[in-house]
C-alpha cells in the first residue's frame, strides 16, 4: 500500500474500506509514516468530502495510539497537523465553523494520541490546554452524545481540566407539601 492509495482515498470512486488503511497503521511498518502528510491535508480540508475527513482524522489517531509507530512521526508532520488542529479548534469554539459531533469526538481521540506521543513540539499546559477549555464549553452535554463526552473527558483528566458531567436535561424538582 502507498501513496497511490491514500490519494484514492480521498475520492469518491474509491470503494475501499477504512479498516484496509487503519491495518497497516497499527502494525510497526514504518513505511506508512509516509502518507501522514497527505492524511494531515485531507484530515482538515474543505475540499474533500465530510466522511473522508472523519476517516483521514480516524487514521491520524489510529496511527498516534499506536506506541511502535508515534514516535517515529516527523516533526514537521505533528507541527502541521498541530496547526490544522488548532485552526480548526479555534473556529469551531468561535462560532466560524461548525463540527459534526463524529468529527469531534475523532479530533479528540487524536489529541488524546498525540498526548500519548509525548511531543516536545505541542504547549499541553499552555496552548492546548485554554483550547480544550473553550472547546468544553462546545461539547454537547445531552445524553445521545455520550461518545463525545468521553473522548473529551479522557483528554481532559490528565490535562486537569474540569470534565463533562451531566446532562443539559432540566431535572424536576417535586416540592412534597405537609399538612
Amino acid at each position: 500500500m502507498g501513496v497511490q492509495k491514500i490519494n484514492e482515498f480521498h475520492f469518491r470512486s474509491c470503494t475501499l474500506p477504512l479498516t484496509f488503511f487503519q491495518i497497516p497503521l497499527n502494525g510497526n511498518w514504518h513505511g506508512i509514516l509516509s502518507i501522514v502528510p497527505k492524511l494531515v491535508e485531507g484530515g482538515f480540508s474543505t475540499e474533500v468530502r465530510g466522511h473522508r475527513r472523519i476517516n483521514s482524522v480516524t487514521l491520524l489517531s489510529t496511527l498516534f495510539h499506536n506506541a511502535n509507530l508515534r514516535s517515529s512521526v516527523q516533526a514537521k508532520d505533528v507541527k502541521a497537523l498541530l496547526d490544522k488542529l488548532t485552526h480548526t479548534l479555534t473556529a469551531f469554539t468561535q462560532g466560524e465553523m461548525d463540527l459534526k459531533k463524529k468529527m469531534l469526538c475523532e479530533i479528540l481521540h487524536l489529541i488524546y494520541g498525540l498526548y500519548l506521543s509525548k511531543s516536545e513540539s505541542i504547549d499541553w499546559e499552555g496552548q492546548m490546554k485554554t483550547l480544550l477549555e473553550q472547546v468544553r464549553d462546545k461539547v454537547p452535554k445531552n445524553r445521545n452524545f455520550h461518545e463525545v463526552k468521553r473522548a473529551f473527558n479522557k483528554i481532559s483528566v490528565p490535562l486537569k481540566i474540569k470534565v463533562v458531567t451531566g446532562s443539559e436535561k432540566k431535572r424536576s424538582v417535586f416540592t412534597f407539601g405537609l399538612l
